[in-house]
């Protein structure tokens, strides 16, 4: 039986499946999602909650754009301590 961390490392890292699905899906890229968030019209100083994290480079991204506060939660241990690294 697998565990619900083992799923999610399988999901979080760079592997044969995660290559598969970029290749059948087709995925748009996360910059779309960057421009989006932008139309919102974020206030600096405002703070963004970035649930699921992993090494938080989408909130660092967004803090330095935008000027916010962020908060970034992972469940994993490793990719709260990716989070941290790359705070620093």
């Amino acid at each position: 039986m697998v565990s619900v961390q083992e799923l999610y490392e399988l999901w979080a890292g760079e592997s044969e499946l995660d290559a598969r699905l970029k290749q059948s899906l087709e995925p748009r890229g996360t910059e779309w999602l960057f421009e989006l968030f932008a139309s919102l019209g974020p206030k600096r100083g405002e703070l963004l909650l970035d649930v699921g994290a992993r090494d938080a480079g989408h909130a660092i991204r967004l803090v330095r754009e935008h000027g916010l506060r962020a908060v970034a939660v992972d469940p994993l241990p490793l990719h709260v301590e990716r989070a941290r690294d790359a705070v620093e």
